[in-house]
């Protein structure tokens, strides 16, 4: 019965129609062309990372700011809200970050805010219109029906203060406000932020009950997993534009948690483009200036602290540059150009590659690569991806250790195994190794093995990590 009432929802007119919205504040633009939705009875959650839009969106649906551009229309009428006030009585409700509760009125004042109900003066049984004065019982008396309907347990004194509520009770004064006063729409900004997870479960059963009420909701977060469980949609925003807009019954947690990473990395792709671009070139001039210093420059007296000081100058200059490198690596698009590639030359050429002065007494065995294996890749990512997996292993290897390289054909694939004897890794660095930004190396970016997932992926093959703590890591390449 109630997938029958959510399909037939589906053919009604939407209750929000945002079109083209643009705000801007200044040279800022934080909303580009937005275009959003609402449907009647629909939980709609609106993902982002901060700074994404969510917030400005929805305050300029409720007249808090006022669009550069676009049209906003409410039950199919064009709106333009002055004010949250008008948007309140159009039905809209907002709650946003934080309490909105006022701490210095009573639970009961949080409550009714200015609709209060009244008892007016009677005279020879003909009530006055004025004077009239707050009905006290008739407030505790609604505010008692509102919380044992939506079984909010442990607020028992309406006269007392918020300071003496939940975080989930505070909620939940917001969300029985919402459904006693007729709202049609409700907008919750981050509802569950500093909640325990008992507290979390109220809310979103609560949130699950306003819908059951004829309710739509608008359900921000960054917080995937939680609001997987109660809407029927998900918009994604990025840098103020949209980014996706799916069914429920079209992803599961895990892509959707996939697309609202998907969505931050590329905010960063393009601020970290800019960034390393910026940053290489004078990177690039100030080692070439220490490096002229180191070479050019006779120095007598103190000689020996001078090369120390540039040649520590150099790597740490080395140590940005690779920094640089990794970002520089993942934003730029991959142009795939498969052609047969000798796999023997191509190690060859990787292990030439590498800084071993770097590496005390570690070296590197390729005697376990077939040197008969010509095979379709694209040289120039695949070269890239082997670098970053033997220089991680260098990095690994104590000292007079091996790093082993080895290739085969088996089944008409390509095996690829670069083993190190290093410390290992523990089953959650294993599980988490691949995912964008994450490193147990004090200078590392977290970016290098993802972008080794994403050339391996881009040749249709598979990556691996075998390992045990305290024997090293072999990482298999299937192609």
């Amino acid at each position: 019965m109630e997938r029958d009432q959510d399909q037939s929802n589906l053919t009604l007119p939407p209750l929000v129609r945002m079109e083209n919205i643009c705000v801007r504040y200044g040279n800022v633009v934080a909303l580009d062309g937005v275009n959003f939705q609402i449907g009647k009875n629909e939980i709609v959650g609106l993902i982002g990372d901060n700074g994404a839009g969510k917030t400005t969106l929805v305050n300029t649906l409720t007249g808090y700011c006022r669009p550069f551009d676009g049209k906003i229309f409410f039950d199919g009428q064009l709106v333009s809200f002055r004010s949250p006030e008008d948007a309140q009585h159009s039905g809209i409700e907002i709650k946003y970050q934080g309490s909105s509760l006022i701490e210095t009125m009573s639970i009961a004042n949080n409550f009714f805010l200015g609709r209060e109900p009244y008892k007016h003066l009677a005279i020879f049984g003909k009530e006055l219109r004025y004077p009239r004065y707050v009905d006290r019982r008739k407030m505790d008396e609604i505010l008692g029906q509102e919380m044992d309907r939506l079984r909010i347990r442990g607020v028992n004194c309406f006269d007392d203060y918020p300071g003496t509520l939940s975080g989930g009770q505070r909620e939940a004064i917001t969300i029985a406000r919402a459904l006693h006063f007729g709202v049609r729409l409700l907008i919750l900004d981050e509802p569950t932020t500093a909640l325990s997870e008992e507290e979390t479960s109220i809310v979103l059963n609560l949130v699950r009950k306003a819908k059951s009420n004829g309710l739509s909701v608008v359900f921000i977060t960054h917080k995937a997993d939680e609001v997987f469980q109660v809407a029927d949609r998900f918009v994604v925003l990025r840098n103020g534009r949209n980014f996706a807009n799916v069914e429920k019954g079209s992803i599961d947690l895990r892509q959707l948690e996939t697309l609202d990473m998907y969505a931050r990395l590329t905010a960063i792709k393009e601020l970290s483009s800019s960034l390393a671009h910026q940053i290489s070139t004078p990177l690039t001039v100030m080692k070439l200036s220490v490096e002229m210093l180191q070479d050019n420059f006779s120095v007598t007296a103190r000689k020996d602290e001078f090369e120390k000081i540039t040649s520590m100058l150099i790597r740490k200059i080395e140590a940005l540059q690779y920094m640089v490198n990794n970002l520089l690596d993942y934003v730029r698009p991959l142009v795939f150009n498969k052609e047969q590639v000798h796999l023997g030359e191509l190690v060859a050429s990787v292990m030439e590659d590498m800084p071993m002065k770097d590496f005390k007494d570690v070296r590197i065995d390729a005697s376990g690569v077939d040197q008969t294996i010509l095979y379709p890749l694209d040289r120039n990512l695949i070269h890239a991806a082997l670098s970053n997996l033997v220089l991680n292993a260098l990095q690994s290897s104590p000292p007079h250790a091996t790093v082993e390289v080895r290739a085969a054909m088996d089944k008409g694939r390509l095996h690829i195994e670069i083993q190190d004897r290093g410390k290992g890794m523990d089953e959650d660095t294993r599980e988490n190794v691949f995912n964008f930004f994450f490193t147990t190396r004090k200078a590392g970016t977290g970016l290098g093995l993802p972008f080794v997932h994403r050339i391996v992926e881009k040749h249709e093959g598979s990556l691996d990590i075998e390992s045990t703590p305290g024997c090293g890591c072999t990482v298999r390449i299937e192609l």
